[in-house]
């Protein structure tokens, strides 16, 4: 077990994550206020890692496994969303599919991603909804993010999330989602339901990866 001082959540910011385990000589903590398991910041991999890893994805639009995928959250977050409505697509990756799915319904929607489309702009505006797939678990301040996000929304905008939710009753260092290097956050039900108090958002938790806020 380390002996160094337990790092401070970065979702929540509390100081008093205890240590979860140590595997493949990576240290992972749990906070007891937003439930949320992380990996101990001074391991998470470098953006040369990170580019390098997010190259191996086939995430393309002629990737019909890819699209169906997508399907568990666009399906859904379709029906939450009004007719000619604005969005962008946080951590679009370098085939920024469901944005171009969205726009093939009729949506507006703008991209982002750090490396792939570092368009600042979308910053500076306000949205009718937000997706993130399979975003959430790379997020080194997650807290920092997902008040960034929301801050974006409109009122009663919507923010659709696609991430494998852990069950914490399952044995986390053998957790298939654990493994990839550029996984450093994971989030429970209990997380998201901390999230939706705290930014004062209505939840619809669909399966074990899609997860849809309301601002109220």
């Amino acid at each position: 077990m380390p002996v160094t001082p337990s790092p401070v959540c970065p979702l929540c910011a509390s100081p008093t994550s205890t240590f979860l385990c140590r595997t493949d000589n990576r240290d992972y903590y749990t906070c007891p206020v937003c439930r949320l398991v992380f990996l101990t910041p001074e391991l998470h991999p470098l953006p040369r890692e990170e580019l390098a890893r997010y190259r191996e994805h086939q995430n393309t639009p002629d990737n019909p496994g890819y699209k169906e995928f997508l399907g568990k959250l666009f399906n859904p977050l379709r029906k939450h969303l009004p007719e000619g409505a604005s969005g962008f697509e946080f951590g679009c990756g370098p085939g920024p599919v469901l944005a171009q799915m969205l726009r093939d319904s009729g949506f507006i929607m703008d991209t982002y991603d750090p490396y792939f489309s570092p368009d600042l702009e979308v910053f500076t505006r306000k949205y009718d909804f937000i997706t993130a797939t399979e975003v959430f678990e790379h997020l080194f301040s997650p807290g920092r993010e997902i008040g960034r996000l929301f801050s974006l929304l409109k009122p009663k905008g919507t923010l659709g999330v696609m991430t494998r939710l852990y069950d914490e009753a399952a044995d986390f260092s053998t957790w298939y989602y654990r493994r990839d290097p550029t996984h450093v956050c994971f989030y429970s039900r209990e997380t998201f339901y901390w999230i939706a108090d705290t930014y004062q958002a209505d939840i619809t938790v669909i399966g074990n990866d899609v997860i849809i806020l309301k601002k109220r």
